[in-house]
């Protein structure tokens, strides 16, 4: 919920979500952002614990930058973060 209400507020160039959240699942974060504002689609970055193959199946969107297990790789978070934070910056400069 948090997440949606800062995108409202301000620009990001990527999100990295958890998908198993409270209050707002980080698909949901994302759709709610991205229905908001879809000139300007936020790439997310999944992240869940969950590998369960039939429970996993409720997080891919197409939507989603990447979709990455916990725990965390911090060096493939980087590289994720960095690939779509570039992909942001050559999309504002065409």
């Amino acid at each position: 919920a948090e997440a949606i209400e800062a995108a409202e507020k301000e620009h990001f160039d990527v999100g990295v979500f958890d998908m198993r959240m409270p209050r707002v699942d980080g698909i949901d974060a994302m759709r709610a952002i991205h229905a908001a504002n879809p000139k300007d689609r936020l790439p997310v970055i999944a992240l869940t614990a969950d590998v369960m193959a039939e429970r996993r199946k409720r997080y891919e969107d197409p939507a989603l930058a990447a979709f990455l297990t916990k725990p965390v790789d911090w060096d493939v978070l980087e590289d994720a973060i960095q690939s779509h934070a570039r992909s942001m910056q050559h999309a504002k400069r065409a």
